[in-house]
């Protein structure tokens, strides 16, 4: 059996390798296929495959079996068990995707599809939406024709994995190819008529923390680009201004920011009254009805920021674990970054930690670490880079 999977893996995997960079963009249910084969693959010939998977790998565990625990405690065995398979599904791509035979020009072509299908659907969209092409399975706006969403229901979930793909491309154009820079571009253009504020804030933010890595002189020209590509964004798009005033409290209409400021103090009384457990993972929603009962919130989903949330329902120690991750991997890839010289290795590097710098970011505002479109993707991507040093044999 084993050497049948080798077989397979040697003639065929690469298709799904490429298919899974184009399903994102489309589909997580493909998404969720591509990596079940990729899983079969690692789990038939495990006794050798464990040996490969990035010993990293158990920091996500423990944060899952943590969250696990505070439901034990709290009288939910079964649901405990539930949801510790279920959070951790959109990372364990990162442990079986580290065990590929995979080369340069393979990553290449695979990050050439997802910039492409990206790029391409953007277009679409904005044929769809401003001269009324026809619709193909689904509007690529919301409804009201203001928000690019992609092929993906909610257009905030869809601008996390949107925003990691602009990272990608903004990495490996300022370390690898000028190409990505072009590609880039077009990108973040879909990223600003997605509408969300998180990720605009995350991903300029990261853009000027890469820009100064590369150097001062790279820094200061890619601010100034930035900074005219925004503004002329908004002066021909001025409806989208609306969202700015909004998030900083400046329109009429009400502010964002006040009501997410509600939500943090909802979460943070929350954890108060639970600082060692928090209330169970998955159970913040319970404890925030009285807020909504009160007019102080508008949804019990969660406390619309990561940390806030995890301390809410895992207590001190799940938010030790969250930051934890962050900052392991943070350090991880800049550390990785720093011992090669080749631009290609550089550029990988530097897109994983530009990847984990937007996630930490973009959680100050948004609960999204297990968001299955972003943590699907970004622990394949994880993977693929194990399987790369792997496969070359050099020592991280």
């Amino acid at each position: 059996m084993v050497k049948f999977i080798d077989k397979f893996k040697e003639k065929y995997f690469i298709y799904f390798f490429y298919l899974f960079a184009l399903s994102s963009v489309f589909s997580i249910s493909a998404m969720t296929s591509i990596l079940a084969v990729f899983l079969l693959i690692y789990l038939i010939d495990f006794k050798n495959n464990i040996k490969k998977t990035p010993k990293d790998f158990l920091i996500f565990v423990f944060f899952y079996l943590w969250r696990f625990i505070t439901l034990i405690f709290k009288g939910y065995f079964w649901e405990g068990i539930s949801r510790f398979f279920h959070g951790i599904w959109d990372k364990f791509p990162y442990a079986f995707c580290s065990n590929i035979k995979i080369d340069k020009d393979k990553i290449l072509r695979f990050i050439d599809i997802l910039l492409w299908a990206n790029m391409i659907v953007l277009a679409y969209a904005l044929l769809q939406n401003y001269l009324d092409f026809p619709v193909i399975f689904k509007k690529l706006f919301t409804s009201d024709g203001e928000r690019f969403k992609g092929f993906h229901s909610h257009p905030l979930r869809f601008a996390g994995y949107y925003s990691t793909v602009c990272v990608i491309a903004f990495s490996f154009g300022l370390f690898y190819s000028k190409k990505y820079i072009y590609m880039f571009a077009v990108l973040f253009f879909g990223l600003l008529l997605n509408g969300s504020r998180t990720y605009w804030f995350s991903v300029v933010l990261t853009f000027f923390i890469i820009s100064f890595i590369k150097n001062k002189k790279v820094f200061f020209i890619s601010a100034l680009i930035l900074t005219i590509y925004i503004v002329s964004f908004f002066a021909i798009f001025k409806q989208y201004t609306k969202r700015v005033e909004s998030g900083v409290g400046l329109s009429q209409s009400g502010s964002s920011i006040s009501l997410r400021k509600n939500f943090w103090k909802a979460g943070l009384d929350i954890f108060n009254k639970n600082p060692i457990l928090g209330v169970g993972d998955g159970k913040v929603s319970d404890y925030l009805k009285p807020y909504l009962e009160r007019g102080e919130i508008d949804n019990i989903a969660h406390c619309h920021n990561n940390y806030i949330t995890v301390m809410a329902e895992t207590g001190i120690f799940g938010l030790f674990l969250l930051l934890w991750i962050y900052f392991h991997f943070i350090k991880k890839y800049f550390n990785l970054f720093k011992s090669f010289s080749d631009d290609f290795s550089k550029a990988f590097s530097i897109s994983l930690l530009a990847i984990f710098i937007s996630i930490s970011l973009s959680g100050l505002t948004e609960h999204n670490f297990g968001t299955f479109l972003l943590w699907g993707f970004v622990s394949f991507y994880m993977g693929i880079y194990e399987s790369y040093y792997n496969e070359k044999g050099i020592k991280k």
